[in-house]
């Protein structure tokens, strides 16, 4: 695992990011719309947090079939306190490196991660999710498509990065990520900000706020 996620997100974690709550909400429910999850799926959260999306998709399939990993040693502390101390299916990791065998999984949820990731690391991030996944694997994205706010800051400077979200793609830039990587847009909706949308001092009213999509592999 890249030495940089791991420090900069046990660094947030310490502070006491992401302990509560779910951010994926609005993906679970894009995915609510377009696939009936069964006990027959394998799903996983790639960025999974303290587990609550997890814990919500085994309840939408009655069954265990969650698997996730994070780059935060506390965050998958936070999944053992939901669930069973199991290694093989929360783990500790970050892309570009997905810590799980060939063509395990037919769902991929993934929601406030990918902006996350350093430019670089992108394509290789996608390459990692086409690894590890079934052949007509069903994936889930939310990705922000503009800056953090400020609140960390004090992190962001002491890692020398200039926000969290060190990629800022527009959607047509995502979309040909997708059509590189041999994954077709099957539904996707785009967020645009509403008025007086600030962000360090400049103005994202109207502009596209984040995008949420649903992928098919080709």
């Amino acid at each position: 695992m890249d030495k940089f996620y791991k420090d900069v997100y046990n660094k947030l974690y310490k502070t006491g990011y992401h302990r509560g709550g779910f951010a994926g909400k609005e993906l679970l429910k894009f995915l609510e719309e377009n696939y009936t999850l069964s006990a027959s799926d394998l799903v996983l959260d790639i960025g999974c947090s303290n587990g609550s999306g997890m814990k919500l998709i085994n309840k939408l399939a009655t069954a265990d079939i969650s698997y996730g990993f994070d780059p935060a040693d506390l965050a998958i502390k936070y999944c053992y306190e939901k669930f069973t101390n199991d290694e093989e299916r929360y783990k500790v990791g970050a892309l570009p490196d997905i810590p799980f065998e060939d063509n395990f999984f037919n769902i991929i949820f993934c929601t406030d991660v990918l902006e996350h990731v350093l430019p670089d690391h992108i394509n290789e991030s996608f390459k990692e999710i086409n690894r590890v996944t079934k052949d007509n694997a069903h994936i889930f994205l939310d990705i922000a498509l503009l800056p953090e706010t400020n609140r960390h800051d004090k992190i962001t400077k002491e890692y020398e990065i200039e926000n969290l979200h060190t990629t800022l793609f527009s959607s047509e830039e995502w979309f040909d990520v997708f059509e590189d990587n041999n994954l077709k847009v099957h539904n996707h909706f785009i967020h645009y900000e509403p008025a007086k949308t600030i962000r360090h001092k400049i103005d994202y009213s109207g502009k596209e706020g984040n995008l949420r999509v649903y992928l098919k592999k080709i």
